[in-house]
């Protein structure tokens, strides 16, 4: 018999969290992979039983919903994302085009993400499972010139149900929602440094993390109760050949600011973090290798209005 294969990845705002959405619109999501799982946690009563190998019958206590889900990054899709880690954002009309701003300082939804695998193959029908209560914990991006450009988008949630055991069926899909798929690559993607275009970086990675968590609460049976995002945080890593202006900035802990910046057309994605001091850390050297710059980073905010803001303009008239 042959193994269920995953055919599709959709995600829906929930209007009540862990509750499916009373209306579906179901986005399509490009996904490179689903992550995301359900896990049982169990304990065991060692007890007196007649005989030394007797007793110990283990029991389940709460399902542990959490788990990534990781796409390519779409000028388009990416606004989904971005919305289920940054809030709402504020969009305004380009005439033809739209530029979304989403930025840290905004609370964050709660969304499901349902699989379907195609078990046709095995004799059975398409198996569905849904993860309901997902609030996204955080999310990380890699830019180098060999990258894959994929978006990874780290959740934690509530509860979990497929149609094997509950007979969960698919979200209706009368008013699903196709976005259109323009890939993100190398030749589109700038960093600048303090406002200037940077030409020296090998990578740069940004996560962003948002202390998501869930909460078991008394008569939610084996569901979390609540998830609940805490204080937002992001950092990284800068790997660059080797620059007296960006070592001088790092061992005097100077401050400076980030953005990415990636450009296609009319299709516009910038990350900003306005706050950020370099981590300093002078590295051996050996006869015969150049000597690297190899910098992790902070970002943080004192006197700026958000520590990340993310600006996209697409086609994409709202999210």
């Amino acid at each position: 018999m042959a193994n269920p294969i995953i055919k599709k990845v959709v995600l829906d705002w929930e209007d009540t969290a862990g509750i499916d959405p009373s209306s579906p619109k179901p986005i399509i999501l490009t996904a490179a992979e689903s992550g995301i799982t359900a896990n049982r946690q169990t304990k065991v009563d060692n007890v007196i039983g007649g005989d030394i190998d007797s007793g110990g019958e283990p029991y389940g206590t709460f399902n542990e919903v959490a788990g990534g889900i990781t796409t390519p990054l779409y000028f388009e899709q990416i606004g989904v994302l971005l919305k289920a880690s940054l809030g709402n954002p504020t969009t305004v009309d380009n005439t033809g085009s739209y530029t979304h701003t989403f930025k840290s300082t905004e609370c964050i939804p709660s969304f499901c993400i349902q699989n379907t695998l195609n078990n046709s193959c095995a004799g059975g029908s398409d198996i569905v499972e849904r993860y309901n209560g997902l609030k996204a914990k955080g999310f990380s991006i890699d830019i180098s010139p060999d990258g894959d450009y994929n978006f990874s988008l780290d959740t934690v949630g509530i509860s979990f149900k497929d149609s094997i055991v509950d007979s969960t069926t698919e979200l209706d899909e009368t008013n699903k929602i196709v976005l259109g798929a323009t890939r993100i690559k190398n030749a589109h993607t700038s960093l600048k440094i303090d406002g200037t275009f940077y030409t020296l970086s090998k990578s740069f990675t940004m996560s962003l993390d948002r202390g998501t968590e869930a909460t078991y609460t008394i008569g939610t049976g084996a569901n979390a109760g609540q998830i609940d995002d805490m204080q937002v945080s992001a950092n990284g890593d800068f790997s660059s050949l080797f620059d007296s202006s960006v070592y001088t900035k790092a061992k005097n802990e100077t401050e400076v600011s980030f953005d990415i910046v990636i450009t296609d057309g009319t299709n516009t994605l910038t990350f900003t973090v306005a706050e950020a001091k370099f981590a300093f850390k002078n590295e051996g050297k050996k006869v015969g290798e150049k000597y690297p710059l190899n910098l992790s980073w902070n970002g943080y905010k004192t006197t700026g209005t958000e520590l990340l803001k993310v600006e996209l303009t697409n086609n994409v008239a709202s999210y």
